[in-house]
Protein backbone atom coordinates (compact mmCIF):
# COMPACT_ATOMS: atom_id res chain seq x y z
CA UNK A 1 0.00 0.00 0.00
CA UNK A 2 1.51 3.36 -1.43
CA UNK A 3 0.41 4.72 1.89
CA UNK A 4 2.78 3.20 4.30
CA UNK A 5 5.78 4.17 2.78
CA UNK A 6 7.68 6.75 4.53
CA UNK A 7 8.35 9.93 2.48
CA UNK A 8 11.30 10.06 0.40
CA UNK A 9 11.81 6.17 1.07
CA UNK A 10 11.84 5.40 -2.47
CA UNK A 11 15.07 5.73 -4.90
CA UNK A 12 15.67 4.77 -8.45
CA UNK A 13 17.53 2.09 -9.07
CA UNK A 14 20.03 1.53 -12.31
CA UNK A 15 21.29 -1.71 -13.52
CA UNK A 16 24.26 -1.80 -15.76
CA UNK A 17 23.28 -2.61 -19.93
CA UNK A 18 23.09 -6.16 -20.01
CA UNK A 19 24.66 -5.86 -23.84
CA UNK A 20 27.38 -4.02 -22.76
CA UNK A 21 28.09 -6.49 -20.16
CA UNK A 22 28.38 -9.62 -22.53
CA UNK A 23 30.28 -7.61 -24.93
CA UNK A 24 32.96 -6.73 -22.16
CA UNK A 25 32.78 -10.68 -21.39
CA UNK A 26 32.94 -12.15 -24.37
CA UNK A 27 35.84 -9.72 -25.53
CA UNK A 28 37.61 -11.00 -22.27
CA UNK A 29 36.59 -14.15 -22.61
CA UNK A 30 38.62 -14.20 -25.68
CA UNK A 31 41.88 -14.29 -24.67
CA UNK A 32 42.18 -18.17 -23.66
CA UNK A 33 44.48 -17.81 -20.99
CA UNK A 34 41.06 -16.52 -19.25
CA UNK A 35 38.58 -18.69 -20.45
CA UNK A 36 40.59 -21.58 -19.70
CA UNK A 37 39.95 -20.64 -15.84
CA UNK A 38 36.21 -20.60 -16.15
CA UNK A 39 33.80 -24.08 -15.90
CA UNK A 40 32.56 -25.19 -19.21
CA UNK A 41 29.63 -26.70 -20.13
CA UNK A 42 28.01 -28.34 -23.50
CA UNK A 43 26.17 -25.59 -25.33
CA UNK A 44 22.83 -27.97 -24.86
CA UNK A 45 21.70 -31.10 -23.80
CA UNK A 46 22.68 -34.31 -26.18
CA UNK A 47 20.01 -36.10 -28.01
CA UNK A 48 20.94 -38.76 -29.60
CA UNK A 49 19.49 -41.23 -32.40
CA UNK A 50 20.60 -43.53 -34.87
CA UNK A 51 24.18 -43.64 -33.56
CA UNK A 52 23.76 -39.89 -33.79
CA UNK A 53 24.26 -36.94 -31.22
CA UNK A 54 22.59 -33.33 -31.62
CA UNK A 55 23.14 -30.27 -29.78
CA UNK A 56 20.93 -26.79 -30.38
CA UNK A 57 24.44 -24.56 -30.88
CA UNK A 58 24.32 -20.40 -30.09
CA UNK A 59 27.28 -18.75 -31.76
CA UNK A 60 27.84 -15.73 -30.93
CA UNK A 61 29.63 -12.79 -33.39
CA UNK A 62 30.44 -9.09 -33.46
CA UNK A 63 28.28 -6.70 -35.26
CA UNK A 64 29.59 -3.82 -37.30
CA UNK A 65 28.39 -2.02 -34.40
CA UNK A 66 30.92 -3.91 -32.28
CA UNK A 67 27.93 -5.30 -29.99
CA UNK A 68 26.97 -8.99 -29.92
CA UNK A 69 24.60 -11.05 -32.26
CA UNK A 70 23.33 -14.50 -31.83
CA UNK A 71 23.27 -17.38 -34.11
CA UNK A 72 21.21 -20.37 -33.57
CA UNK A 73 21.90 -23.27 -35.21
CA UNK A 74 21.50 -27.39 -34.48
CA UNK A 75 24.59 -29.75 -35.24
CA UNK A 76 24.81 -33.26 -35.99
CA UNK A 77 27.65 -35.49 -36.02
CA UNK A 78 28.30 -38.91 -34.49
CA UNK A 79 27.44 -40.18 -31.22
CA UNK A 80 31.47 -41.56 -30.24
CA UNK A 81 31.93 -42.47 -27.19
CA UNK A 82 34.34 -39.78 -25.78
CA UNK A 83 31.58 -36.85 -26.74
CA UNK A 84 28.73 -39.01 -25.09
CA UNK A 85 30.73 -39.21 -22.01
CA UNK A 86 32.39 -35.60 -21.78
CA UNK A 87 28.67 -34.36 -21.94
CA UNK A 88 28.05 -36.49 -18.76
CA UNK A 89 31.15 -35.01 -17.07
CA UNK A 90 30.66 -31.50 -17.76
CA UNK A 91 27.63 -31.06 -16.07
CA UNK A 92 27.60 -29.57 -13.24
CA UNK A 93 30.15 -27.94 -15.22
CA UNK A 94 34.25 -27.56 -14.65
CA UNK A 95 37.56 -26.13 -15.85
CA UNK A 96 38.70 -27.67 -19.44
CA UNK A 97 42.00 -29.27 -17.43
CA UNK A 98 39.45 -30.83 -14.76
CA UNK A 99 37.35 -32.14 -17.66
CA UNK A 100 40.82 -33.54 -19.78
CA UNK A 101 41.43 -35.20 -16.02
CA UNK A 102 38.22 -36.69 -15.46
CA UNK A 103 37.82 -37.32 -19.38
CA UNK A 104 41.33 -39.44 -19.38
CA UNK A 105 40.75 -41.36 -15.93
CA UNK A 106 37.45 -42.45 -17.40
CA UNK A 107 39.33 -43.95 -19.86
CA UNK A 108 37.25 -42.00 -22.59
CA UNK A 109 39.77 -40.23 -24.30
CA UNK A 110 39.98 -39.92 -28.11
CA UNK A 111 42.91 -42.08 -27.86
CA UNK A 112 42.17 -44.53 -24.82
CA UNK A 113 39.09 -46.17 -26.17
CA UNK A 114 35.69 -46.16 -23.60
CA UNK A 115 35.72 -47.18 -20.31
CA UNK A 116 32.72 -47.02 -17.56
CA UNK A 117 34.95 -46.79 -14.31
CA UNK A 118 38.17 -44.74 -13.38
CA UNK A 119 40.65 -46.12 -13.77
CA UNK A 120 44.50 -45.20 -11.96
CA UNK A 121 45.89 -42.33 -12.56
CA UNK A 122 45.85 -41.36 -16.33
CA UNK A 123 49.19 -40.78 -17.71
CA UNK A 124 50.17 -36.99 -18.97
CA UNK A 125 49.72 -38.16 -22.64
CA UNK A 126 46.35 -39.69 -22.05
CA UNK A 127 45.52 -35.83 -20.54
CA UNK A 128 47.10 -34.13 -23.18
CA UNK A 129 44.89 -36.43 -25.72
CA UNK A 130 41.81 -35.70 -23.84
CA UNK A 131 42.35 -32.03 -23.52
CA UNK A 132 43.11 -31.71 -27.57
CA UNK A 133 39.95 -33.21 -28.35
CA UNK A 134 37.82 -30.75 -26.11
CA UNK A 135 39.53 -28.15 -27.67
CA UNK A 136 38.21 -29.06 -30.49
CA UNK A 137 34.61 -29.75 -29.04
CA UNK A 138 35.47 -25.85 -27.87
CA UNK A 139 36.30 -25.00 -31.30
CA UNK A 140 32.90 -26.25 -32.64
CA UNK A 141 31.11 -23.96 -30.13
CA UNK A 142 29.66 -27.10 -28.63
CA UNK A 143 31.80 -26.46 -25.11
CA UNK A 144 30.92 -23.04 -23.79
CA UNK A 145 32.09 -21.07 -20.94
CA UNK A 146 30.16 -20.24 -17.98
CA UNK A 147 29.61 -16.83 -17.53
CA UNK A 148 30.54 -15.57 -13.93
CA UNK A 149 27.59 -14.03 -13.01
CA UNK A 150 24.29 -15.28 -12.86
CA UNK A 151 21.75 -14.25 -15.60
CA UNK A 152 20.00 -12.33 -13.00
CA UNK A 153 22.29 -11.02 -11.20
CA UNK A 154 21.61 -7.16 -10.48
CA UNK A 155 25.50 -6.54 -10.84
CA UNK A 156 26.94 -8.35 -13.47
CA UNK A 157 30.07 -6.16 -12.97
CA UNK A 158 30.90 -7.01 -9.86
CA UNK A 159 31.26 -10.60 -10.24
CA UNK A 160 33.14 -10.00 -13.69
CA UNK A 161 35.49 -8.43 -11.75
CA UNK A 162 36.07 -10.80 -9.03
CA UNK A 163 36.69 -12.92 -12.23
CA UNK A 164 39.86 -11.28 -13.00
CA UNK A 165 41.56 -10.95 -9.78
CA UNK A 166 41.38 -14.60 -9.80
CA UNK A 167 42.91 -15.44 -12.85
CA UNK A 168 46.50 -14.82 -12.67
CA UNK A 169 46.98 -12.54 -15.56
CA UNK A 170 48.90 -9.49 -14.29
CA UNK A 171 47.30 -7.03 -16.37
CA UNK A 172 43.84 -8.09 -15.22
CA UNK A 173 43.81 -6.69 -11.44
CA UNK A 174 44.21 -3.49 -13.10
CA UNK A 175 41.26 -4.22 -15.77
CA UNK A 176 38.86 -5.13 -12.36
CA UNK A 177 39.36 -2.30 -10.63
CA UNK A 178 38.50 -0.31 -13.92
CA UNK A 179 35.20 -2.39 -14.05
CA UNK A 180 34.49 -1.65 -10.18
CA UNK A 181 34.37 1.67 -11.12
CA UNK A 182 32.21 1.54 -13.66
CA UNK A 183 29.75 -0.29 -11.28
CA UNK A 184 30.39 2.20 -8.36
CA UNK A 185 29.34 5.41 -11.05
CA UNK A 186 26.21 3.16 -12.80
CA UNK A 187 25.09 2.84 -8.79
CA UNK A 188 25.76 6.45 -8.46
CA UNK A 189 23.63 7.81 -11.36
CA UNK A 190 20.48 6.46 -9.41
CA UNK A 191 20.96 8.52 -6.77
CA UNK A 192 22.61 11.84 -8.68
CA UNK A 193 20.71 15.07 -8.57
CA UNK A 194 18.86 15.73 -11.87
CA UNK A 195 21.54 18.63 -12.64
CA UNK A 196 24.63 16.02 -12.56
CA UNK A 197 23.29 13.12 -14.34
CA UNK A 198 24.77 14.41 -17.49
CA UNK A 199 27.96 14.68 -16.94
CA UNK A 200 27.90 10.78 -15.25
CA UNK A 201 26.12 9.70 -18.21
CA UNK A 202 29.14 11.54 -20.43
CA UNK A 203 31.98 9.79 -18.46
CA UNK A 204 30.37 6.26 -18.15
CA UNK A 205 30.57 6.43 -21.90
CA UNK A 206 33.51 7.64 -22.05
CA UNK A 207 34.69 4.82 -19.52
CA UNK A 208 32.71 2.18 -21.80
CA UNK A 209 34.52 2.80 -25.06
CA UNK A 210 37.72 3.30 -23.10
CA UNK A 211 37.27 -0.16 -21.65
CA UNK A 212 36.09 -1.99 -25.24
CA UNK A 213 38.62 -0.33 -27.12
CA UNK A 214 41.10 -2.16 -24.66
CA UNK A 215 40.12 -5.32 -24.44
CA UNK A 216 39.73 -5.64 -28.52
CA UNK A 217 36.68 -4.50 -29.24
CA UNK A 218 36.33 -0.84 -30.23
CA UNK A 219 32.80 0.43 -30.41
CA UNK A 220 33.49 3.24 -32.24
CA UNK A 221 32.43 7.39 -32.09
CA UNK A 222 29.52 6.68 -34.26
CA UNK A 223 28.47 3.12 -34.39
CA UNK A 224 26.32 2.83 -31.67
CA UNK A 225 24.05 4.82 -28.42
CA UNK A 226 25.96 3.10 -25.13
Amino acid sequence: NAADLPLGSSRSVVRPNRTLVDTLFAALAADPDRRTTLPHRMCSSLRASDGRAAFARSRTAFTAARFLAVEDDVVTLGAAEPLRRLAALCDPPATLDTLAGMLAGAGAGPETGTGAEAGPEPEPQQVAAALAFIRQVCDAGLLVAVEPFDPQDPNPLLRLARWLRETGLPRDPELALRIEDLSVLTGEFGTAEPARRAALLAALRDRWVKLLDEVGHPVGAASARL
